[in-house]
């Protein structure tokens, strides 16, 4: 049977770069923390504190908890804790884009019959 030398190739490297870069949690934590740090300073800036505020606490005790288990070498936990703070901070970004909109466009309301 005939294998493609691309193919081989190609197998080759992500057996050689595959380990290394699962084996990096450092790596992979740093880009996950920026984001989540990124999206947290962005509800900040736009009132989450006041609008939002069981989703604003939460990414914040989240991402700070993120960082130290990063300090201590836990990167799983800390990745895991940088995701929940990134998803806490986007609904409250969404949240008051909820509210403005709505505050934009008011329904009419029909009375009760």
């Amino acid at each position: 049977m005939h294998v493609p030398p691309l193919l081989v190739r190609l197998a080759l490297t992500l057996s050689l770069v595959l380990p290394t870069a699962l084996g990096c949690g450092p790596a992979v934590y740093l880009a996950k923390i920026r984001e989540a740090n990124e999206v947290f300073e962005q509800a900040k800036a736009e009132g989450a504190e006041e609008q939002c505020p069981y989703e604003f606490y939460g990414a914040e005790v989240r991402l700070a908890e993120a960082r130290r288990y990063a300090g201590v070498a836990e990167y799983g936990a800390a990745r895991k804790l940088a995701r929940e703070s990134i998803a806490l901070s986007r609904a409250a970004l969404e949240e008051m884009a909820a509210k403005k909109s709505k505050a934009k466009h008011p329904t009419k309301e029909e009375p009760l019959p």
